[in-house]
């Protein structure tokens, strides 16, 4: 049986299965289970997130962005200097 689900039926069905698994989550007791099935789910995510990206045409490159982020320090005011009254 050949299997013919498109792209973004996949990442219904994983997006779904990721929903299933967080309700899931609100019965579990344990921290380390409920810990598991987050990741679990984040994971399921994650593949519907490839699957709906756009592919490049055949013969392009792909290309990637890679976004950083930068924290900026406020400016601390230089302390004044003291008024050398002896020196005129």
């Amino acid at each position: 049986m050949v299997d013919r689900k498109t792209n973004t039926e996949r990442a219904r069905e994983l997006r779904q299965r990721a929903a299933r698994a967080r309700y899931v989550i609100l019965g579990l007791s344990r921290e380390d289970d409920r810990e598991r099935l987050k990741a679990y789910a984040d994971e399921l995510d994650q593949q519907a997130a490839e699957l709906e990206a756009p592919t490049p045409a055949p013969g392009e490159p792909q290309v990637t962005h890679e976004q950083q982020q930068v924290q900026q320090q406020a400016e601390t005011p230089e302390p004044k200097k003291p008024d050398d009254a002896s020196s005129n």
